[in-house]
């Protein structure tokens, strides 16, 4: 039987996990196929938050750092004698300058995370890759990697760590610096550019939204419903998300 448009998307990751999204109607038109239906139109709400909202955001992180070759982790730290470290907008600006900069000059990748300090003030975690003007710090991590520091971050200080190990450790490790809070104050729950890919592999189908798998959530007043699960192929765990 043909579908247009499907209730079940299954991303697939390089290394084997996969993330399985239902929703209790059909919502995929991955062919993007004119469809004429009889069945209730879902609008989006402006004024509704959905109950994923932030796991959503999390999870859009998490794909980009999982599909795209990223060669260092960096911190951005700011000078409270250059940049007023509690002015948003001055914040946000400043390193959306040098993040277009770089991907003009360094041939700059990047997945960017902002973090809040207790007193509010701003600093930024993130991925990068491209050819940047490193100086030795002299130190190195507690498992042996160099950190380095940027020359041409003009704003106060950052480190920049070589990656190892497994990509889903790293792409696990950046997604803990979001919180609710994060999205209120600042807006934005990330920066990415410089070419990067946002969408991984992924396999749409029809399934009873009764046997799918995974904890629900609500689509604000909709009457949406949507459950998310995880599989690991690499590892043979499975688990509701």
């Amino acid at each position: 039987m043909a579908f247009y448009r499907y209730n079940q998307r299954t991303k697939i990751y390089p290394d084997g996990q996969t993330k399985t999204i239902t929703f209790n109607h059909p919502v995929f038109n991955p062919h993007k196929l004119p469809v004429v239906s009889h069945r209730r139109t879902y609008k989006k709400d402006k004024n509704v938050t959905r109950s994923d909202s932030l796991k959503r955001g999390i999870d859009k992180i998490y794909d980009i750092a999982m599909i795209n070759d990223f060669d260092y982790f960096i911190t951005f730290t700011l000078d409270k004698n250059k940049v007023d470290r509690y002015d948003y907008n001055e914040i946000c600006k400043k390193l959306k300058n040098w993040l277009n900069n770089g991907t003009k000059r360094m041939n700059l990748k990047y997945l960017i995370v902002p973090e809040l300090h207790k007193d509010g003030a701003v600093h930024f975690h993130g991925l990068v890759s491209g050819d940047f003007t490193m100086l030795d710090s002299g130190k190195v991590t507690s498992n042996g990697q160099p950190i380095y520091n940027l020359k041409n971050w003009h704003y106060g200080f950052t480190t920049c760590i070589p990656l190892y190990g497994e990509r889903v450790a790293v792409a696990r490790y950046i997604c803990k610096y979001i919180t609710k809070d994060t999205r209120r104050i600042l807006g934005n729950l990330y920066y990415s550019g410089g070419g990067v890919k946002r969408e991984p592999d992924s396999s749409f189908s029809y399934t009873p939204y009764f046997r799918a798998l995974g904890n629900e959530f609500l689509v604000g007043c909709t009457g949406l419903r949507v459950k998310y699960y995880e599989s690991y192929g690499t590892c043979g765990e499975e688990g509701e998300v």
